[in-house]
């Protein structure tokens, strides 16, 4: 014979919305930093795309040098690479679920890569940008919030926080 334990409550407090309203980090924050991580890789994959056309026409000085033109390409790639790295390892930290149970850190997260995906989108259709700005995007809105996460993510090893759930 199995005994049911019923739990009567005398009023129920949100009792006419789904759960996941009342939970605004799963409902709001995970879906925003995963949209935005998607939008700054968009914007990333767009600047690669269109880094030949800001060094050549927003970049250079008229009569420029082949050697003008190469160091600006091998600096503007290594700032798209090291964004592309830095994003690949915020992504670490969402595959692993280690950073999702912290909701401001999502919302700075997803905030930090919405930003990065419209300025570098601005970067890449303005007529008169310079590639220093992509340098700019970098240093403020991916190597910040890279650092953030792995002090968040050492925090959960030493912790023993494995899992979101």
């Amino acid at each position: 014979m199995t005994i049911l334990y019923i739990q009567h409550r005398s009023h129920r407090v949100f009792s006419l919305f789904p759960t996941f309203l009342r939970r605004p980090n799963e409902s709001i924050g995970i879906p925003l930093r995963l949209i935005f991580w998607w939008v700054h890789l968009v914007a990333l994959i767009t600047a690669a795309q269109a880094k030949h056309q800001m060094i050549v026409k927003h970049s250079l000085a008229e009569g420029y040098s082949e050697a003008d033109y190469q160091f600006l390409m091998r600096v503007t790639d290594l700032a798209l690479a090291g964004s592309f790295l830095c994003l690949c390892f915020c992504a670490i930290g969402v595959l692993t679920a280690r950073t999702l149970r912290f909701g401001l850190l999502n919302l700075f997260l997803a905030l930090c890569d919405a930003v990065a995906g419209v300025l570098l989108i601005v970067c890449c259709w303005d007529a008169h940008t310079h590639v220093a700005r992509i340098w700019h995007v970098f240093y403020i809105f991916s190597i910040i919030p890279t650092g953030i996460e792995m002090g968040t993510l050492l925090y959960t090893y030493i912790k023993g926080i494995d899992m979101f759930y």
